[in-house]
């Protein structure tokens, strides 16, 4: 007998790996339409990239070994099994671009598993078709209004929970007589927690499931009550949730915004967080789109050859366990099914509800879409399960909420291949656009900004300028390139790019400063296309959000040779500094941005006139230790410079110094100097000083502010 015929006699054996065979069967099915509409030409592939925040995760994956984890945990202080996952899927994001989106599509796979398999669980292991039926919606709910693939961790830990709680439902089927069930399950637990910390509803669902199993679930000759012991069961796992608590508060960086809560929000929040909990806005934006972009017979052929498929199956399933029989003993809980299936979807809910419902940050239906994907499955499943069970014969009971589920499938089966055509737009449409920059500028090898007006809709994601950074430093490998992306609207004064005189230059937002406009593209993207404006007036931005600040209008090419005169720069230090030997932007508890210095030399590089002097002046905060600020050092296009403390006040010092004026094509580098930087308490970073802001402002040229310059370090 070859293997493929044992494997086949095993399922027809085993019905929980029959059921997870079915699973994986509909998994590659569904994969397999994508690849063949890919090949067609059809709007749906699986030639999808890295779009939005995916951009993040890629660019702390070039940092390479355990700089990743550790800058992670530098940005977020949570979730610190987080970057472990993304390390594990790297050689698949090396091999294809497409990777993280199989990556997610995969783990989508594990959470339908989990889902239908603790389903089966609770039916006492029959009914396969419910519980695939239930697994199939979960695999086709994989919508959001995240048209990116920053999901993939939060899934995982959803899986896990599930993982956890199927785990523990067999060690309650073995009356607690296989302990090995239990270590799986608060293992399963703990990964999830790890890996997206609000999933740790989990005691919740072990209390009420062993509750439901009541005495039966007890050890032969157990001395405990069912009552007891359901108690004791939780509290096993409400010690994990309690100690990884604690490990994090020890170990993070201060609370952030992110963690506070209010809990007088809560009624002012609750019904619209409850509501997208129930059925998400998110749903209804793509149910409208769908009906937008596909013609009336598209939907009516996708829709029936859905319910003709899934009903299909259903009824080989229902051939399958009629000619198989009952061969696993009877071990039913002692409340109605829906009564657990409840308490699994509440397990799962409760903590991202409180989130959203008492957060300020984290408006609701905001974090609802993170568990969506399990949660309303197990919740629409338990519904139908209720009134079916309430309404109709016991006999009728799975052919009711078989059908009502596959009409769910077939609805959801819609709506995902619309959210993957969204994925798939959007891709396109970011190759086009770097492919019509590179046309215009092949290679990088000065600083270069572009500036592109969006002529076609918005622009998923392009409004973060550091995510667009990461875009055009994957694209070009290299640090000198940024790209501020000029939407339609109002423009803000105090953020929206502005376009100076001659000698002031571009303010671009993604260098939070005036640059020369020697290195400004300016450039209009359709969608398709990327068209260089050579000449640029008013009218070329009129109806954007862009200051034209300019009497006139210009020729960017005549331009190219023109450098600011001085305008005053500053830099707050909340966001990513333009320089290297920077860690990531983080946040005090009294809520000063800083960075730390994360190496013995940081450089900052900024735009000033050519033979003008300027003086600088930053504040640093409270150093990893008092020696490495005072071996601060400053150096200027290489050469040190005098640097002079002005205030301590606080332990938060300011520095000062001239610079003198110097003859450069591109910018000007600061470079700040230490003697050593070293890991804080029970941490392996290494750091330095931290920097709260920096002023560098243009002063008169005369001999009273020209510094001296040496090749050696200056004493203080």
């Amino acid at each position: 007998m070859d293997v493929s015929s044992r494997v086949v006699a095993f399922a027809r054996q085993n019905t929980t790996v029959f059921l997870c065979l079915a699973l994986l069967a509909t998994w590659l099915l569904l994969l397999g339409i994508l690849l063949i509409c890919q090949l067609i030409g059809a709007p749906f592939s699986m030639n999808i990239h890295a779009t939005g925040e995916d951009r993040v995760w890629t660019d702390l994956l070039d940092k390479g070994g355990f700089n990743t984890h550790r800058s992670w945990w530098a940005l977020a202080s949570r979730n610190p099994l987080g970057p472990w996952w993304y390390d594990a899927i790297t050689p698949l994001l090396s091999l294809h671009p497409s990777g993280l989106y199989l990556s997610k599509r995969f783990v989508e796979l594990l959470l339908a598993l989990a889902c239908a398999l603790v389903f089966f669980e609770v039916l006492d292991r029959k009914r396969i078709g419910l519980s695939y039926g239930l697994g199939v919606l979960v695999l086709v709910w994989n919508f959001s209004s995240y048209i990116e693939q920053i999901l993939f961790v939060m899934l995982i830990a959803l899986a896990f929970s599930l993982f956890s709680l199927y785990a523990y439902l067999r060690y309650l089927k073995t009356q607690r007589s296989v302990v090995e069930w239990l270590l799986l399950s608060l293992a399963a637990y703990f990964i999830a927690l790890g890996t997206y910390t609000i999933q740790c509803g989990v005691p919740l669902a072990v209390l009420i499931i062993s509750l439901a199993y009541g005495s039966q679930a007890l050890n032969v000759g157990s001395r405990l009550t069912a009552w007891y012991r359901s108690w004791l069961d939780a509290s096993y796992f409400g010690v994990v949730f309690v100690l990884f608590t604690m490990i994090w508060i020890t170990t993070s960086g201060p609370t952030s915004s992110y963690f506070k809560v209010n809990a007088r929000l809560i009624l002012q929040n609750a019904w619209t967080s409850i509501a997208n909990m129930v059925w998400h806005q998110d749903t209804v934006d793509l149910t409208r789109s769908l009906t937008q972009n596909w013609s009336s017979a598209s939907l009516a052929i996708v829709f029936a050859f859905s319910l003709a498929l899934v009903a299909y199956v259903l009824r080989l399933i229902a051939k399958y366990e009629a000619n198989r029989g009952s061969h696993e003993s009877s071990f039913p809980s002692q409340w109605n099914p829906t009564v657990m299936l409840f308490a699994i979807a509440l397990s799962i809910a409760i903590p991202t509800f409180a989130l959203e419902a008492m957060s300020t940050i984290w408006y609701p239906g905001s974090r609802s879409r993170m568990i969506q994907q399990a949660f309303q499955p197990i919740l629409y499943t338990a519904l139908l399960y209720g009134i079916v069970s309430y309404v109709g014969s016991l006999r009728r009971i799975p052919f009711l909420v078989e059908a009502s589920l596959v009409i769910m499938i077939a609805f959801g089966t819609l709506v995902s291949f619309e959210y993957n055509r969204k994925l798939v737009e959007l891709s396109s449409y970011e190759r086009n656009l770097v492919a019509g920059l590179k046309a215009l500028v092949p290679e990088v090898v000065r600083t270069t900004k572009f500036v592109v007006r969006l002529d076609n809709d918005d622009w998923y994601g392009g409004r973060n300028t550091e995510l667009n950074r990461i875009l055009m430093k994957q694209s070009y490998d290299s640090d000198l390139v940024s790209l501020d992306a000029l939407y339609k609207g109002a423009a803000d004064p105090t953020i929206a790019l502005k376009i100076s005189e001659d000698e002031t230059g571009v303010f671009c937002p993604s260098a939070h400063q005036y640059v020369p406009y020697e290195d400004v593209v300016f450039a209009s993207f359709d969608g398709k296309n990327v068209t260089r404006l050579p000449e640029v007036d008013s009218s070329t931005f009129s109806g954007f959000q862009v200051v034209y600040e300019r009497k006139a209008g210009f020729s960017a090419d005549r331009l190219a040779s023109v450098r600011p005169t001085g305008e005053r720069v500053e830099f707050q230090f909340d966001s990513n500094p333009p320089g290297a030997g920077w860690s990531v932007p983080e946040s005090s508890s009294t809520g000063e941005s800083f960075v730390w210095m994360s190496n013995k030399t940081a450089s900052y590089e900024f735009y000033r006139p050519a033979e003008t002097p300027c003086q600088v002046r930053f504040k640093t905060l409270q150093p990893i230790s008092p020696e490495i600020r005072e071996s601060m050092q400053l150096k200027v296009q290489g050469k040190f410079v005098p640097l002079h403390v002005v205030d301590t006040t606080d332990n938060k010092w300011i520095f000062e110094a001239s610079l003198p004026p110097v003859n450069s094509d591109g910018p000007a580098v600061l470079e700040f100097v230490v003697t050593r930087t070293m890991p804080p308490p029970g941490a392996s970073r290494e750091l330095a000083v931290p920097f709260d802001w920096i002023q560098i402002e243009h002063i008169a040229n005369d001999s009273e502010h020209v510094s001296m310059q040496s090749d050696e370090p200056i004493t203080r």
